[in-house]
């Protein structure tokens, strides 16, 4: 009977220690997850078809022990276009469209104290919609149609760390889009910053 009670005593030791192993490692790993509560900021579109934008981002970052990390973005702006010659037509069009962009990529970010440095480059897809002319028995017809095109965006940021779990958040970016078409046909290259607040998921 001592034996039984001594063999349970060693197994709920061993339990225990396995069970605060697993949520050391798991809050380990948390601790290495970070997504904005929110940042916000602003696009300057260099094509002359597009102004420039509030941008939206949020975005799910892990880091790993060596100072390098990975990150998924999705990002919304809007734009105010302005098209000449849609499919051969006269005249000038003119509105508001949105885009949103899923991108993914890697990243290196460097440590002193309580102040980050970081770069990072991410490709991915930037979805709108544009508009298309038709024309049937002389009557002219607008509609939106919803196109993608590849995009490359590299950043720099820095960070300060206002504790262990939240740092404040400024980044500048550079994108591009891959070919030269649509709102893109004049340049394909865009700048912006964002502002924010970025914390550890739990």
């Amino acid at each position: 009977m001592d034996n039984i009670k001594l063999i349970l005593l060693i197994l709920l030791i061993l339990t225990s220690n396995l069970s605060e192993a697993q949520e050391a490692e798991e809050e380990k790993i948390s601790n290495r997850i970070f997504m904005p509560s929110i940042q916000m900021g602003y696009i300057n579109n260099h094509s002359e078809l597009l102004s420039g934008g509030l941008f939206i981002q949020t975005s799910i970052e892990y880091q790993t022990p060596k100072r390098i990390f990975f990150r998924i973005n999705y990002d919304d702006f809007d734009s105010d276009y302005e098209l000449r010659d849609i499919q051969n037509s006269s005249g000038i069009l003119g509105g508001k469209v949105s885009f949103s962009e899923l991108i993914g990529g890697v990243g290196y970010r460097y440590t002193k104290k309580k102040h980050n440095v970081l770069i990072a480059a991410q490709t991915g897809y930037r979805f709108y919609g544009h508009p298309v002319i038709s024309t049937e028995q002389n009557t002219i017809s607008i509609k939106s149609e919803n196109r993608n095109i590849i995009i490359n965006r590299y950043t720099l940021g820095y960070e300060f760390e206002v504790d262990k779990r939240a740092f404040l958040t400024l980044e500048l970016f550079n994108s591009h889009v891959f070919e030269k078409r649509d709102y893109w046909a004049d340049d394909t290259w865009a700048t912006g910053f964002t502002i924010g607040i970025t914390t550890t998921i739990f």
